[in-house]
């Protein structure tokens, strides 16, 4: 999403398969935030990606020499902090088998959650 993406309308769904793991760390939050505001409230994320435990930085092993490296951690859990989406659903799975299991090796470890967004404020 580059600088020049203009919302026209809130969107009720948002898909983002596995592409935060090549977002780099800089860029991060800008992505984070466009996402946010192209998402109507009420409204759902569906976000997969690599789901490992601890946050690591891993050269892209199909361009060794290239210096090309990808990002894998839990990245709904930084739509949750922001206490403005709260997960509805988790499945885990091995990346290379697609075996749906929460018992699988760390490092092919695949997540799919459903994020919801939600009043953050409530009236009183």
């Amino acid at each position: 999403m580059g600088e020049s993406f203009k919302i026209r309308e809130k969107a009720d769904l948002v898909i983002v398969n596995f592409v935060f793991h090549w977002v780099d760390r800089k860029n991060l939050m800008k992505f984070i935030t466009k996402i946010d505001e192209l998402l109507a409230p009420g409204g759902f994320i569906i976000l997969g990606d690599f789901g490992l435990e601890n946050f690591v930085k891993r050269k892209y092993h199909h361009l060794p020499k290239a210096g090309v490296f990808t990002y894998k951690q839990q990245y709904q859990n930084i739509f949750t902090a922001s206490g403005i989406y709260k997960e509805i659903a988790k499945i885990c799975f091995n990346h290379d088998t697609g075996e749906i299991s929460a018992d699988i090796d760390n490092h092919n470890t695949g997540t799919i959650s459903l994020l919801k967004k939600i009043e953050l404020y409530q009236e009183v």
